[in-house]
């Protein structure tokens, strides 16, 4: 998740901000320090059709893609903002 974040040019800010929640709640999830929750794994599917199994480092983005009804169509992240 770390790396297709900073692929993204997503900080973990911006992603806390589309998620509602603290950059630092998304940094413990994201180095594995807390667990993600069902609600945020259907919010990363429905804006980036992450998978589950992709979020929790089970399976890899081509298999996450090969599975989201998009395909590998990831909707535009045009809301701006740097990373950090």
């Amino acid at each position: 998740m770390k790396t297709w974040l900073r692929e993204q040019g997503i900080s973990y800010r911006r992603l806390a901000v589309m998620l509602g929640q603290s950059g630092s709640s998304i940094c413990l999830k994201v180095n594995g320090h807390v667990d993600w929750q069902a609600d945020d794994l259907l919010k990363l599917y429905a804006l980036f059709g992450l998978s589950s199994d992709f979020v929790l480092g089970i399976s890899s983005l081509m298999e996450t893609r090969a599975m989201h009804p998009a395909g590998s169509a990831f909707r535009s992240l045009d809301t701006g903002g740097g990373t950090s």
